[in-house]
């Protein structure tokens, strides 16, 4: 006789907890998640320090002294400037507005370009620990933030600080950056159609291309005109000129530009970046999942420019800057008012500091915080004795 066993039911779970296991299930942490808000963290950092700095005492022209620059800089200075807002919003118009308007999507590439933006911030941080290079203050400048930087540790006064270029920078990110990816990616297309090679060897050829472009733009372009000085640094270039070129900027400089063009180069079969990645997956509308793009690439910019520039040269260059050209002590437009002409400070060199904590006149006397605290030791007569004196501290005496 067949007998008929009753099917097995589990039991339900209570409404509330369905409720709540769906509604947890229903939204997944991606890497687009994670990347956009590391990109807003970095937006809120750069909004606290300009916020300090347009309301504190460091928002102050860093004048160019008695000394003006010679008439080929003010006609390349000048014209820079004249044009970097139409050129950054005709940049913007191709890479973002055009394609989007004609596609109906925004391209990573414009994205990109705006992120650029803030990126540009970064540029004077890699002076973190001490002065390296300076800009030309004869150009637009309403000093610089980065004393408002939480541990600067370079020396800074309001008038006397390296004068933040606003609209040399506005233009030479998107620019150079723009040119930077469309010559990284032909280098690493043509590499891999020539000779079919695999990621490693195509981010060594996007590496030595980058090299060549960094060094014709830094070195034959932007510091012989008089954008800015690379003051510090070893194993230079024409060393005794203001226009210094450190070989280590080629390198880092390389390094930079090698990071973008490797995020718009390497994408998936669904068009993503590394920092894009679940982006298709997602639910929601067009308009949240560009926010998150954009904010997702500005993290993986800031990230790129810090590891692979600003944190190696803060350590291992601005740390110990060298010995500056008397060619740029000599130039009050290059000195950025911090040392040399017009100052009562010596510019860095072997055991002469310039930073916050200590500073040298130009009679050799040493000024600052930690100089007040230099004093001659006597020799101490008395014998040893352990477990003398305080407890615990903060700073020996």
């Amino acid at each position: 006789m067949a007998t008929t066993v009753p099917p097995v039911t589990e039991p339900s779970a209570p409404e509330h907890v369905t409720r709540r296991s769906v509604a947890k299930s229903a939204f997944e942490w991606l890497p687009i998640h994670r990347w956009a808000v590391a990109g807003i963290g970095f937006l809120l950092f750069w909004a606290y320090v300009l916020t300090r700095w347009v309301t504190g005492p460091y928002f102050e022209r860093v004048g160019y002294g008695p000394d003006e620059p010679p008439l080929y800089m003010k006609i390349a200075l000048g014209s820079w400037q004249a044009a970097a807002v139409p050129a950054v919003a005709f940049i913007l118009w191709k890479t973002l507005i055009q394609p989007w308007r004609r596609e109906g999507k925004i391209n990573t590439l414009g994205l990109i370009m705006v992120a650029t933006l803030p990126m540009a911030l970064q540029d004077p941080i890699s002076s973190y620990f001490g002065h390296w290079y300076t800009y030309n203050t004869w150009m637009v400048n309403f000093g610089a933030f980065t004393n408002e930087m939480p541990g600067w540790r370079a020396f800074g006064a309001p008038g006397a600080q390296q004068g933040y270029p606003i609209l040399f920078h506005l233009l030479a990110y998107p620019l150079s950056v723009l040119i930077g990816i469309k010559m990284g990616c032909a280098t690493m297309r043509w590499a891999r159609t020539r000779f079919g090679w695999g990621p490693a060897r195509l981010i060594a050829a996007c590496f030595a291309a980058m090299l060549v472009f960094d060094f014709v733009l830094e070195g034959l372009f932007w510091a012989p005109l008089g954008f800015y000085s690379l003051t510090g640094g070893h194993f230079s270039l024409f060393p005794d000129t203001y226009h210094k070129f450190p070989l280590h900027e080629a390198a880092y400089g390389a390094a930079f530009f090698t990071a973008p063009a490797l995020l718009a180069f390497f994408t998936n079969d669904k068009g993503e970046t590394v920092v894009e990645r679940g982006m298709t997956e997602m639910k929601g509308s067009v308009r949240r999942k560009t926010a998150l793009r954009l904010l997702a690439l500005i993290a993986a910019l800031q990230v790129s420019y810090l590891l692979t520039y600003n944190l190696p040269i803060a350590l291992f260059v601005s740390a110990e800057p060298g010995t500056w050209p008397k060619d740029v002590q000599q130039r009050t437009y290059l000195n950025n008012n911090l040392c040399g002409a017009g100052t009562d400070r010596l510019c860095p060199g072997n055991g002469v500091p310039l930073t916050v904590s200590m500073w040298v006149d130009n009679n050799g006397v040493f000024h600052g915080p930690a100089a007040k605290r230099l004093r001659p030791t006597p020799v101490n007569p008395r014998p040893p004795a352990p477990y003398s004196g305080r407890a615990f501290g903060s700073d020996s005496r």
